[in-house]
Order: C-alpha cells, then sequence, then structure tokens
C-alpha cells in the first residue's frame, strides 16, 4: 500500500500510463466531442415547406380534383354535390362512407387526413382545424372546398354547428316559428347527430344519445307533425 501522497498519485496515474488505455478515452472523446461555433451563427434563409413537399401535396390536390370529375355521375355522394339543388336528395352516411372508401384504396390512397394536411400546405391560410383529429363527414368539407362551394376548409361539425345558429335564429325571430326551451335542446341534439352523420331521420332515433333522450316517442310529442318538416330542413340547410 502507497504510504504517502506522492506515491498515492503516483498509484492513481499508473493505469493512464498504458497507451492502450490512453487510445481508448481519445477515441470516446473524437465519437462523442461536440464544436459549437459562436461566432460564424446559421442565419434562416427560408421559412416553410419544402419545395418538394409542396409538389406531392399539389399532386394529391390535383389527383382528388381529378377523380372527383371523372366519378361525379356514378358516385352518389359526388352526385349530390354537382346536382342543382332542387334535384338534391339527402346526404347520407353510407354515401360518404362508400366515397371514402373508393378515394383510400390504393392506387389512390386519398384519405381524409391525407386531403387535409395538402391542402394546409398549399393553401394555408383557408385551412381551419388542421390540428385536430379528422371525422369521416370532414370529407363533405373537402367535396365543397374542392369544388368551389366553400371559400374555406374547415371541419364539418364547425360549418353545421355555424349554420344550425342561423338557421335557429330565423327561426326565433318569426314568433310563429319560434321554439320553446325543449324544443330547442333536441334541435341541438339533432344538429350534432347531422355533424358525425351528415342527415337526421326517424330511424335515428333509435341510437345513442338520441335514444337515451326517449327516442323518437318522445321528440314526437316535442314537435308533433312539425318533426318531419324540420329534419328535411335541417338536412337541407345544415349539409347542402
Amino acid at each position: 500500500m502507497p504510504k504517502n501522497t506522492s506515491e498515492r498519485v503516483a498509484a492513481a496515474c499508473a493505469p493512464f500510463d498504458k497507451p492502450e488505455l490512453r487510445e481508448e478515452i481519445e477515441n470516446a472523446r473524437r465519437e462523442r466531442e461536440q464544436l459549437i461555433d459562436h461566432i460564424n451563427l446559421d442565419q434562416v434563409t427560408f421559412s416553410g415547406f419544402s419545395e418538394q413537399a409542396e409538389a406531392q401535396a399539389k399532386a394529391v390536390i390535383q389527383t382528388f380534383a381529378d377523380y372527383i370529375q371523372q366519378h361525379k355521375d356514378e358516385i352518389a355522394a359526388l352526385d349530390f354535390f354537382y346536382q342543382q339543388p332542387y334535384q338534391r336528395r339527402t346526404l347520407t352516411f353510407d354515401m360518404i362512407e362508400d366515397l371514402h372508401e373508393r378515394l383510400a384504396k390504393p392506387p389512390l390512397m386519398l384519405t381524409t387526413e391525407r386531403l387535409w394536411s395538402a391542402y394546409a400546405r398549399v393553401q394555408a391560410s383557408a385551412v381551419k382545424g388542421a390540428d385536430r383529429k379528422r371525422q369521416l363527414t370532414d370529407l363533405v368539407s373537402l367535396l365543397r372546398f374542392a369544388l368551389g362551394l366553400d371559400g374555406e376548409l374547415k371541419p364539418f361539425a364547425d360549418e353545421v354547428d355555424k349554420r344550425f345558429q342561423a338557421w335557429i335564429f330565423r327561426h326565433n325571430a318569426q314568433r310563429a316559428t319560434a321554439f320553446t326551451p325543449e324544443q330547442t335542446d333536441w334541435l341541438r341534439l339533432m344538429k350534432d347527430h347531422i355533424a358525425s352523420s351528415c342527415s337526421i331521420s326517424r330511424d335515428d332515433f333509435d341510437y345513442a344519445e338520441l335514444a337515451d333522450k326517449g327516442g323518437l316517442q318522445k321528440v314526437w310529442s316535442v314537435f308533433g307533425n312539425q318533426l318531419d318538416g324540420l329534419m328535411d330542413e335541417m338536412n337541407v340547410e345544415l349539409v347542402a
């Protein structure tokens, strides 16, 4: 055992006198060394999407536009938006689901998420809600935007809510068609169903929250013979 300071220092340093250990330490230093240049700082010359990413986004949008044009007469959901308003029938969830499945299959691979992302890259100022999780009914918004029916691309539920507010305000502004608080609550439930399913019909009162509130029997007691007319009106006003 070393007995004095000099001997202890010599014993501690002895392993480092071996060339193999010194070489291993130097190799480790070189691998992990980082040089930080505080003098020649980088400057941002461009902020945005790469040209390649933007070109790919434009290609996705063009493929979508071409598909819409080419298949407008054979796919119900597309035919719906090309028809004049007085010729339109109710847009259904099945129609949107069918179109979604066609678009998502190879070679197109045009999912709602991919299309929304492409528009966000190319027309960022006109796209809202890009950071949200996409719903199947957002395909309605994509179609309307692609066809020039809307100047802004935003989640379908947001557009339904906006239209609902305007629609119910018009009714309430006329004393003869104003809604009671109970009717308004039901109309909001029906609006939410349209936002997730594109339309509302009698059969829908057997499902989910509408059934929990009393279903068709209850809503009929609230609106009576007005119910069918109101549903038809909402299907047009909130979606078409």
